[in-house]
């Protein structure tokens, strides 16, 4: 450590102004402190993370976001239906992408886990980037209800993206704001502000994912009354399968989300990175479980070309 700068403790750098925070750090990031035997990532209020980022997990899912969003980007393009291409390249692959992003700086905050730069981009991204999946996961069921009847649903199939899509929406622009001022806060208080923003989006998403998984077993269980089900193992069944275990998987992702942001910055679950799993493996087996059951797959073009815009409107008329 630099001869110069004299470490503070907790009381004296929270007493400091953002500015000085940075050329306090900028300073002690010199002599790269966490690659000296014994640091302690915890102790360190330079480092945001309260350890350093593995590059070996980051390298890991890096590389699986990498190819997932690869393949469902490949199924868009390859595939010969609008609606098919449009959904996919505008929720899948953009979430992917941020997942991209979010561990690629993951990646480069192992080599200095003082820059901010890192540090927001994968606050954000990460935090953001399910908001995309779920909305292919509305799409996906009204589409089944399309296929099934509309006559089971409580809502008409268009309302499943046009409702559900708004509240991502929202979700998407309080947890931008909230980590956008949280990561730059030059204050505790403004941090404060700023962490229970996004935590209400965070939340807010939670809950707008659950009504929808209700509605979805409501359909299920209205159709199921009718004898309306797709067979097992029929192409709609695995579709079916999809929807509730990615439904499933974003329910899980916002609760540790959730409780990581109520401890707070300093809290427990984000100061240990192996708990950032909760986060990305729910996301991976989501990508896995849309990418086996992708309509590319499930739904071949020729069956395609007999649901067009006529019937979804017919059934949506009969509701």
């Amino acid at each position: 450590m630099s001869s110069n700068t004299s470490v503070l403790t907790p009381d004296q750098y929270d007493q400091l102004t953002k500015a000085e925070r940075d050329a306090y750090c900028s300073a002690l990031a010199d002599s790269k402190p966490w690659k000296q035997p014994g640091y302690d990532a915890r102790a360190d209020e330079c480092n945001q993370y309260g350890y350093v980022p593995s590059i070996g997990l980051g390298a890991a899912f890096l590389a699986l976001f990498i190819l997932l969003t690869f393949i469902h980007t490949v199924f868009a393009v390859g595939y010969k239906r609008n609606w098919n291409r449009w959904w996919t390249m505008l929720t899948i692959t953009a979430g992917g992408i941020l997942e991209i992003i979010g561990w690629v700086s993951r990646v480069l905050a192992n080599s200095s886990p003082y820059d901010d730069g890192p540090f927001i981009a994968q606050t954000t991204t990460l935090i953001i980037a399910p908001v995309f999946f779920s909305a292919a996961l509305y799409l996906l069921l009204g589409f089944i209800i399309v296929e099934l009847g509309t006559q089971h649903s409580v809502l008409k199939p268009k309302l499943y993206g046009a409702i559900f899509i708004s509240c991502d929406f929202i979700s998407l622009v309080l947890q931008g704001a909230g980590g956008g001022l949280a990561a730059t806060a030059e204050t505790q208080k403004d941090s404060d502000i700023g962490t229970n923003i996004m935590e209400a989006g965070i939340v807010f998403q939670l809950v707008a994912t659950i009504i929808f998984g209700v509605l979805a077993l409501s359909f299920r269980r209205n159709a199921k009354r009718a004898g309306a089900l797709p067979d097992r193992y029929s192409r709609l069944y695995y579709l079916e399968l999809a929807i509730a275990i990615g439904t499933a998987m974003v329910i899980i992702r916002g609760i540790y989300r959730t409780v990581e942001l109520a401890q707070g910055w300093n809290g427990y679950l984000i100061e240990h990175e192996y708990y950032i799993l909760f986060d990305a493996f729910p996301m991976v087996i989501l990508l896995i479980t849309l990418a086996l059951a992708h309509p590319f797959w499930t739904f071949p073009q020729r069956k395609l070309k007999t649901i067009d815009a006529e019937k979804i409107e017919s059934q949506s008329t009969m509701a």
